[in-house]
Order: structure tokens, then C-alpha cells, then sequence
């Protein structure tokens, strides 16, 4: 028979999270946003990740999106 997953199909965000704190780590910051930014957008309140895509953005010499998520992480 076919397997069936345990999570619903839905429910992918958390593994979001992972592969970009992941592709961080790696130096690969384009991943890394594209898949913080999905995370980010069903979870805007998860500080840890607000403060990475500051990083990401830096590393990214995006700063002034990076000064908009490291602020928004001191003011929340």
C-alpha cells in the first residue's frame, strides 16, 4: 500500500525553518531567505527568525532590510 506521512501536507513550516537556519550555516543565504521567508510568513512573531533573516540580509548586503528585521526583532 502507499505510506502515508504522519503531518498533513500543510504542516511543512517547522521543516522551513530548519533548511534555511540550515542553508545559513552552509553560506547559501539566496536559499536561505527564499525558505525563511515562507517560515517567516506563517510564524511573523518567531523572533530567533526575524533576527536570522537579519543576518541573512546582511550577508546578503542588503542592509537596510536588514536594519527592518533586526529592528522589528529589538522592538518586539
Amino acid at each position: 500500500g502507499v505510506q502515508t506521512c504522519a503531518l498533513p501536507i500543510s504542516d511543512y513550516t517547522e521543516v522551513k525553518k530548519i533548511l534555511a537556519f540550515s542553508y545559513f550555516e552552509l553560506g547559501q543565504y539566496e536559499d536561505a531567505k527564499k525558505y525563511l521567508l515562507a517560515y517567516i510568513e506563517k510564524n511573523p512573531n518567531d523572533l530567533q527568525s526575524i533576527v536570522r533573516m537579519g543576518e541573512i540580509q546582511s550577508a546578503l548586503s542588503d542592509y537596510v532590510a536588514s536594519n527592518l528585521y533586526l529592528n522589528n526583532a529589538i522592538i518586539a
